[in-house]
């Protein structure tokens, strides 16, 4: 199985579930959005995106998006062609401002409004499967949030965990990856 993974920031492809998703694959590639990907420009991260998926666009590919992952996805995805056989899972989205209050947090991810826009006007390529999940205690993907966003993209599969925060528990996390995988 062809599995390509998109971390979150500070994620590397070697470790944590970039290894677990590398032990279940025949065929592994992605981006890992650590400090070196980070230095890039956001376009330039979109591009490289871009280009994972141009040269990986082949029938029975899994592509597992993490966070901050499935943000530049969802740019990377803006007016491009449809994803012919590719079955997407965004785990944990970033999906806009984030606010912690009790720790004092607040980021704005880079052209919200670009996505803001491509979401209200169904400019996001929608790709042949597509599911999106979070943790109801996630402070970075709120429920209502997720669920908006995935009737905006015409999700195939949503999913709120229960007594799940943003990184979600590995039992958890093996249950929705198999689950995902025999879609």
């Amino acid at each position: 199985m062809k599995i390509l993974y998109l971390s979150g920031r500070g994620g590397e492809l070697d470790q944590g579930l970039g290894r677990h998703l590398q032990s279940r694959a025949t065929e592994f590639g992605g981006v890992a959005f650590n400090d070196v990907t980070l230095s890039h420009s956001f376009g330039d991260q979109i591009a490289a995106v871009q280009q994972l998926l141009h040269d990986n666009a082949c029938d029975n590919t899994h592509l597992i998006a993490n966070s901050y992952g499935c943000y530049v996805l969802l740019h990377a995805l803006i007016d491009q062609p449809l994803m012919v056989a590719t079955k997407v899972l965004l785990l944990s989205p970033l999906l806009g401002r984030t606010h912690l209050r009790t720790q004092g947090f607040s980021s704005r991810p880079p052209r919200l409004k670009r996505l803001d826009a491509a979401l209200t006007h169904g400019l996001i390529s929608k790709p042949h499967y597509l599911a999106l999940i979070a943790g109801a205690d996630d402070p970075i993907c709120e429920p209502a949030e997720l669920q908006n966003i995935a009737g905006l993209l015409q999700a195939d599969h949503w999913k709120i965990l229960p007594k799940q925060g943003h990184m979600i528990e590995h039992d958890v996390m093996d249950t929705v990856l198999t689950e995902f995988f025999a879609k």
